[in-house]
């Protein structure tokens, strides 16, 4: 059943595991987050989230993690959004979180033709 938060992919409110609906509550919620400190969401760029949650949603890419000691929110949320395939930015001094990778604008899927392959390298164990 999980905690209720808010789902930026369908607008609404429940139990989620996207990464950005994740971050979005940890920086507005009151008592499990910075939400006191943050005045109602002041700090938190809501387009980035939507856009976020439906890029994360439509690629089906799930996070279920935990924190389980204090912990700095802002390096734990830069370290763990590339495991994503996202960013954790500021931007226009709000905090959001954004797709690291090109994606269609009407489906939210990666966009395959922007993932050209040029080289690869491997390693020789001698």
């Amino acid at each position: 059943d999980g905690v209720s938060v808010k789902r930026w992919a369908t607008n609404d409110y429940g139990p989620s595991n996207l990464f950005s609906d994740f971050v979005y509550y940890l920086l507005t919620d009151d008592v499990a987050g910075l939400g006191t400190w943050s005045s109602d969401g002041a700090w938190a760029k809501v387009n980035g989230f939507e856009t976020a949650s439906k890029f994360l949603q439509a690629n089906n890419i799930r996070f279920d993690g935990t924190i389980e000691q204090k912990t700095n929110l802002r390096s734990y949320m830069t370290e763990v959004a590339p495991l994503n395939l996202c960013n954790f930015v500021i931007a226009d001094g709000q905090f959001a979180v954004v797709p690291a990778l090109p994606y269609d604008p009407n489906t939210y899927e990666i966009r395959s033709d922007a993932l050209q392959i040029k080289q690869v390298f491997s390693v020789q164990r001698m």
